[in-house]
């Protein structure tokens, strides 16, 4: 497959606390693997997260432990003096960089890993409508967004990103009002954005505003390389008509 030079998203996240000069934010994708990273790649992550995978005994989440890994290491590849140091049960932060904090997220699809020089929560999932209804809606959100929702699929999943983004960022979370926001107050609310596929949505959630760089890779069929993809796969989208006021 030829290689083409990282395909990236460049946004402004939308804040009601918008800054003039934003922060950067890379995020990395790649296709869930099948198999375990390759020697080659193995050797671009640390030895402590290589030891740590050791102790898992599901598969799945050495793999997506591994994976999760990996991609952080592409993100870091301008950056000679960085090392990631893993902080268990967060994601890890990294040291010698100009980016500090990290997330990552993962599903049955995708795998995604995240660098920012500001907190970031990242969260993928895989939009189900069949697992969607009011009660399950209104058990986890306030019910007014039920009743505004223009589609309550997307609203669900675009709410529980910033829920699931807000745990990661160890922040709270309120839907009980007529905006939702992550953070400890509307006034300091972080700004989000969203992304899909058609099928998977990507959540991003900072504690201000940044310019976004996405790249997608794909896995060679050794798993020895990532490549970059010639598709970009995923495009933003506005989300809740609530978070558009």
């Amino acid at each position: 497959m030829r290689q083409m030079a990282p395909i990236c998203h460049n946004l402004y996240m939308t804040s009601r606390n918008a800054l003039n000069t934003p922060a950067t934010l890379r995020l990395a994708m790649a296709p869930r693997a099948e198999s375990l990273p390759g020697d080659r790649l193995m050797r671009n992550i640390s030895a402590e997260a290589a030891l740590r995978a050791t102790t898992f005994l599901s598969h799945k989440r050495r793999l997506e432990f591994l994976w999760a890994r990996v991609l952080l290491a592409k993100l870091l590849e301008t950056e000679p003096d960085a090392a990631v140091v893993e902080t268990p049960p967060r994601s890890p932060r990294i040291v010698g960089a100009s980016f500090g904090q990290t997330s990552i997220s993962h599903t049955k699809t995708w795998i995604g890993a995240a660098v920012s020089s500001v907190p970031v929560g990242i969260d993928l999932e895989v939009m189900q409508r069949s697992r969607v209804s009011e009660a399950i809606f209104t058990r986890l959100f306030d019910k007014r967004h039920w009743d505004a929702a223009e589609d309550h699929v997307t609203d669900f999943y675009c709410f529980f990103g910033m829920y699931e983004s807000a745990v990661k960022m160890n922040v709270p979370f309120c839907s009980a009002c007529d905006c939702p926001y992550v953070g400890h107050s509307e006034l300091s609310a972080a700004a989000v954005c969203f992304f899909t596929d058609g099928e998977t949505l990507l959540t991003v959630v900072t504690e201000e505003p940044v310019r976004i760089e996405i790249c997608q890779y794909e896995v060679s069929a050794d798993a020895q390389e990532l490549i970059v993809s010639e598709a970009q796969l995923f495009e933003p989208i506005d989300g809740p008509a609530c978070l558009r006021l």
